[in-house]
Formats: C-alpha cells, structure tokens, sequence
C-alpha cells in the first residue's frame, strides 16, 4: 500500500466513523484508491474548479487500470498507471458515477459503479449541448501532434482567434457569435457558434504551449433530411 492509498483509506475511515454528522463536505478534488477489489473514494461530494473536476486517483492494484467516468450525458476513460495520477475532467456537473478495472474488463450491468456528487455552487460550468444525439465532428489528423510534436498555432486571444480561424472548419455565417462555454480556464478551451439564439456548433482550441492557439475539433448537428 502506498502512503497516497493510506492517506485515502484514512479518510474513508473517519468519515465512515463520523456517524450523525449533518452532511458530507465538499472537497476541491476527487481522490481515491484504485484496487483489486474496486474504486474506494475518499469523498463523495465535490466542487468543481474554473477549468474542471480535479482527480487523483491512486492504483494499487498492481497492474494498469482503466477509471470509467460517467457523468449521465457524457462518459470518458483514463489509463491510470500505476501509483498515484493526478489529472482535470471536463465533464458536467451532476451525479457521476465512477469504476477502476484493468482494460480486458469492462463494467458489465451488475458492476459496482462509485458515486460522487459534483457541484457547481459558483456557476463556473456553461453548458453547450447541440440538439442532436450523433452530431458530424471534424477532428484533424495530426500525426505530428499525436508524435509528441506540438502544431504551431496562431498568437493572441484564444477567443478572437476562434472567431477567425472557425471558418475554415465549419461553415459560419454573418451574424454567427462565437462565445466560450465549459470550464472558462480548461485546457482545451471550449467554445459555441451560436445562431438566432440556438447552439449550432461546439469546437475547441489548443494551447502550443509558445502562445499560440491550434484548432482541435468542431461538431455539428446535420439538418433533418425531411426538412
């Protein structure tokens, strides 16, 4: 075990022995110990931050594992190597639930999911949803970038740039306003094209860590054929 897990198990302890207390303080980050028996969360409520929900998910399971992050509407994994990882979420706020296993296992209808509680008491989260379940999404191939070799992207702010650069990935019109959603501070940073009021894209740029932005992805809901 190491002292991040026992620091975790610590906590998991005082509180299961904390009985009568009138609720569960929220925490800045999730922590938890992956092992062979499943996740065990040190919290089951928190916050989220200005650019997403903070982990640190330690593995002692002896072997690498995949962290399943269910958040109701939008679902990811980690690859969580072993000892501890630290790393940022940026998934909505709610009712999420969580499941450590190694890769060959996936969690099946009678999987033991772990239960945390994100909340959003300052608002940082703006949501973005387009109105369609399978949107059409353009996502570069940066063989160069997936090689450790980062795009050199364009200076200035991050915002202007988008509203610059957008158009030569989706078809913006006169009138379009590109506004920022998600986390405001997340890495990639998020935003919306909207149209007479209604979401009609989300796309993202990336920071080259030199002061430049880079285009990462753009999705968009196609029209319905029957109209």
């Amino acid at each position: 075990m190491t002292s991040k897990t026992a620091h975790i198990m610590a906590a998991l302890f005082i509180a299961g022995t904390a009985c009568g207390a009138p609720d569960v303080m929220p925490v800045a980050t999730v922590e938890a110990a992956c092992t062979v028996k499943g996740l065990d969360l040190a919290t089951s409520r928190a916050d989220v931050r200005a650019d997403g929900v903070h982990f640190t998910i330690d593995n002692a399971a002896n072997s690498e594992q995949l962290l399943y992050i269910d958040s109701g509407t939008d679902q990811s994994t980690r690859h969580l190597p072993l000892g501890p990882s630290t790393f940022i979420v940026m998934q909505p706020p709610g009712d999420w639930r969580l499941f450590c296993s190694h890769p060959s296992v996936y969690p099946g209808e009678d999987a033991e999911w772990a239960a945390v509680e994100v909340r959003d008491p300052d608002g940082q989260w703006i949501p973005h949803a387009l109105p369609c379940d399978h949107p059409t999404s353009i996502h570069p191939d940066y063989e160069a970038f997936l090689e450790g070799k980062i795009p050199v992207g364009v200076k200035g702010d991050v915002q202007v740039v988008a509203q610059s650069d957008l158009r030569n990935w989706y078809p913006t019109e006169d009138g379009d306003t590109v506004t920022p959603v998600g986390y405001l501070e997340a890495s990639p940073r998020v935003f919306a094209v909207e149209r007479s009021g209604a979401i009609v894209a989300v796309a993202d740029y990336r920071d080259d860590g030199r002061g430049g932005w880079f285009f990462g992805s753009v999705a968009w809901c196609e029209p319905d054929p029957g109209t």
